[in-house]
């Protein structure tokens, strides 16, 4: 199941697939934004295949999650797409690309296959079979360990090139549902439901667990941006923090919807997406402006960069959309 499932605080947060074509370049000036928008559902092998995270090559091949164990191939940015069987029958969440030719696939029943042939034949190196048990993310903390962390505090260990897989114990409190996580220099920063998340020395030394005053909604993603970390939540919630996740400020936008990730643009932009079509820019000092609201109830559920300053943004439809603009 889906995050949203996991969380009775949050809201519907739907994945079924999207594709979005959005080409940017630097944001400067005051901008003008033109859109055009072709819809590209019946160009997926099935007719409703949802699909939750992607990976794009260096070339126009991408790569996206899909449900029943399917994945799904374009090698033309989502002109035409093949099906990729995998042994596996369970909604996959997210997929992540670890070396030149080496792939993870992730998601229910504590499920991880690896490729090691770009993503071209599987093999399952961890489940829980049965067990209604989501990873929501997946990363390498360092040249010898990756981590998988998910639903009701799963934090999974491989110290072998995901050949096997260990309970990471860190000792936490609090141990509720792990959505996002990035490594910050000798620190991995983790962030989950409740407001809750940790900060823990990769060498095992300390472990700082915070909780973000007057904030008890899910924190689904975490992202650094030039210094800063950034985290966003339900309902518009969004904070930031400038001491590596140990305080955190509100930066929350006056609007209802809820944010389930962001991208860096660059250094003073970044895109924020989420439910019922919120996708806003925001820049360094978080005054927020649209780029695009989708006039349907569609949802973003996350966001794969392209070359050229372009991405792909996935949700509940399949779309290409080519975003160009001025500069003033």
């Amino acid at each position: 199941m889906l995050k949203a499932r996991f969380d009775k605080r949050a809201d519907a947060k739907s994945r079924f697939s999207v594709l979005f074509l959005i080409v940017a370049a630097g944001l400067v000036g005051h901008t003008l934004w033109s859109q055009n928008l072709q819809q590209l559902s019946g160009r997926l092998p099935l007719r409703q295949v949802p699909s939750l995270q992607g990976i794009f090559f260096d070339n126009s091949r991408i790569i996206l999650t899909g449900e029943r164990g399917f994945l799904f191939e374009s090698e033309e940015l989502g002109e035409t797409w093949t099906k990729i069987q995998v042994p596996s029958s369970v909604l996959m969440t997210g997929i992540f690309r670890d070396q030149a030719d080496q792939l993870f696939i992730y998601g229910h029943e504590s499920k991880i296959l690896k490729s090691t042939d770009s993503g071209q034949n599987w093999r399952i190196v961890h489940e829980q079979m049965g067990e209604d048990l989501p990873l929501f993310h997946f990363l390498r903390l360092d040249s010898e360990r990756l981590l998988a962390l998910g639903a009701y505090g799963q934090l999974l260990l491989s110290q072998d090139e995901g050949e096997s897989w260990t309970t990471l114990d860190l000792g936490l409190q609090e141990e509720g549902h792990w959505y996002d996580a990035l490594v910050l220099e000798d620190e991995l920063v983790g962030v989950g439901e409740f407001g809750s998340g940790f900060v823990w020395k990769l060498n095992g030394e300390n472990l700082f667990e915070f909780q973000i005053r007057d904030y008890s909604g899910s924190l689904f993603s975490v992202l650094e941006w030039d210094g800063m970390l950034v985290a966003t939540g339900l309902q518009g919630s969004l904070f930031s923090s400038m001491d590596g996740g140990r305080t955190w400020e509100d930066r929350s936008l006056e609007d209802s919807r809820s944010i389930y990730g962001a991208k860096v643009l660059g250094p003073d932009d970044l895109l924020l997406f989420g439910a019922n079509g919120f996708l806003r820019r925001v820049t360094r000092d978080f005054v927020s402006s649209a780029i695009l609201d989708l006039s349907s109830r569609q949802n973003i559920s996350s966001v794969l960069a392209l070359d050229e300053g372009s991405f792909l943004l996935l949700g509940d439809r399949v779309s290409k959309i080519e975003i160009s603009k001025e500069s003033r």
